[in-house]
């Protein structure tokens, strides 16, 4: 077998064991301080309660913000949750947020996800190589993999939603990297275009640090839908659940509003 057949059957062979990709949320609560009293859920959980075999069961919700101006704009229920993703911006993310949980003298623990998303592009994605791999061979993409041309037609997008809800005079969305500003945008970017519709998750940035306003970290966008092929749990007293939601596909067309 020569060099290219042995490139050809590798491709091949990779072909059939479709990749995944890890990412990383977390929860901060504080535990009843009397029997059957209820949980204080603080960070990255929308409920807790203790289920039938004396496991902690906290429901995910998306990973929090650092600044109180992006509260409003993690992704709206149905629409998708927000993860850690990376493992530089993974690890300063969860050491930051176990400090605090010290801090607050309360509970922290972290669930890692497995999901299946396909065919990983190994070069740079623009809109051609998106549609003719997105919710075929791919249902993965990273905004940092994408061309200019792609990045600048979502910045197009983001400008043309910020002037229809009446916020494009003061966000002034005139750079690529101020996308990283309105992670709220990405909930109709990815119901109304319709390859990134096809996506289970899209990696974005976030400039949520109000100490380094300058400084961009990478989130996962995950949608319902999407394929869930093992968790890990780092804490053995408690369980991180996905909201019932997740499990639905195109979840996001069919919330209420």
């Amino acid at each position: 077998m020569t060099a290219k057949e042995r490139f050809e059957e590798s491709v091949r062979a990779s072909a059939a064991y479709p990749s995944t990709v890890r990412v990383t949320t977390f929860a901060i609560y504080r535990k009843p301080l009397k029997a059957g009293g209820a949980f204080e859920v603080l960070h990255g959980t929308a409920a807790a309660r203790v289920a039938a075999d004396e496991k902690i069961e906290l429901l995910a919700g998306s990973v929090p913000f650092h600044s109180e101006q992006f509260r409003a704009k993690a992704p709206k229920e149905g629409c998708g949750l927000l993860t850690l993703y990376g493992v530089r911006d993974s690890l300063e993310e969860l050491h930051y947020w176990r400090t605090l949980a010290r801090d607050l003298d309360a509970e922290f623990a972290s669930a890692e996800l497995e999901f299946e998303i396909g065919h990983i592009e190994p070069g740079l994605t623009d809109r051609a190589l998106l549609k003719s791999t997105a919710g075929k061979k791919s249902r993965f993409l990273n905004f940092r993999r994408m061309k200019a041309s792609l990045q600048t037609e979502i910045l197009e997008r983001f400008t043309a939603y910020s002037v229809s809800d009446g916020t494009g005079i003061d966000e002034e969305l005139n750079r690529v990297s101020q996308i990283a500003t309105r992670p709220d945008l990405f909930d109709r970017l990815l119901v109304e275009d319709p390859d990134l519709s096809k996506l289970d998750i899209l990696v974005i940035p976030v400039a949520d640090d109000p100490a380094l306003p300058g400084r961009m970290r990478q989130v996962a966008y995950v949608k319902p839908g999407a394929t869930l092929v093992s968790t890990v749990h780092s804490n053995s007293e408690a369980r991180i659940l996905l909201p019932a939601w997740m499990n639905i596909v195109n979840a996001a067309n069919l919330r209420p509003g």
